[in-house]
């Protein structure tokens, strides 16, 4: 399997007697590490989690709760409930700037208003 990108080229050994899925997975799993690679570069997550998650969609928005709940209990000891943070989410996506991370500016304003009814 061959890539070809502005005058570059990568060769990655597929082994033989691989099935189109198999090829399919595999290209999914580079692009994957691509991505993520991308993203570290200009510090985009934080142990894993990506912190610059575009909350557009119930799915996105559901994934941005779940990281800061993530990122609060491991750096605080504990993490509000879900719905809590869901309250406080939209409200941060109003003022965010284009290269802010909303997970990581929604941490700041649950830590800023102090443990919520329903913390543990």
């Amino acid at each position: 399997m061959s890539f070809r990108f502005c005058g570059k080229e990568h060769t990655v050994e597929v082994a033989d007697g691989m099935d189109e899925l198999g090829r399919d997975f595999l290209l999914k799993m580079l692009l994957n590490a691509h991505s993520t690679l991308v993203m570290g570069r200009p510090g985009r997550y934080e142990n894993n989690l990506m912190t610059h998650v575009s909350a557009t969609n119930f799915r996105l928005i559901d994934c941005a709760v779940r990281y800061v709940r993530l990122l609060m209990d491991r750096h605080h000891g504990g993490a509000p409930d879900h719905d809590s943070v869901a309250r406080v989410l939209p409200g941060q996506r109003e003022n965010l700037a284009p290269d802010e991370p909303i997970v990581l500016k929604t941490v700041e304003a649950l830590k800023k208003a102090g443990p919520a009814p329903g913390d543990r």
